[in-house]
């Protein structure tokens, strides 16, 4: 029994290792702008009341990714590429809450979208640039 334990907690570490949730709160407000760069993964964006964006993101194999984060008056840009060595193997979910004033501009790379809690009209150009374009 002690050895079935000894590999459980050996296993558990190897998985937290492998993968790491953070989460990012940044204020918000009308008017301002939302700004998702996602390289793969599973995206879903939805809308809230709460005058914040709370992005969760959880990354399989944390070293294969770059991750940055900046606010402005304009608006709030985060960005997560897969490092070129670890584009087979790294993974991430994206969960993003955006208030219902934000402008929301997502670019994806090979991702899957799932929208949530939205009122718009979504636009997906035939050539992929910068859109859809998310309007409140």
């Amino acid at each position: 029994m002690e050895r079935l334990n000894t590999v459980l907690r050996t296993a558990s570490a190897l998985a937290d290792i492998a993968r790491q949730t953070q989460t990012f709160r940044f204020p918000a407000t009308t008017g301002q702008a939302f700004y998702l760069h996602a390289d793969a993964g599973d995206v879903r964006v939805q809308r809230h009341a709460a005058p914040e964006i709370v992005i969760t993101v959880t990354l399989q194999v944390p070293l294969g990714w770059r991750v940055a984060a900046d606010q402005d008056e304009a608006g709030i840009y985060f960005v997560a590429l897969r490092r070129k060595l670890a584009v087979s193997v790294a993974n991430a979910t994206f969960f993003v809450s955006v208030p219902s004033g934000v402008r929301a501009l997502l670019r994806l790379d090979g991702a899957n979208l799932t929208l949530e809690n939205l009122h718009l009209t979504l636009e997906l150009p035939p050539d992929g640039d910068l859109y859809p374009l998310l309007n409140p």
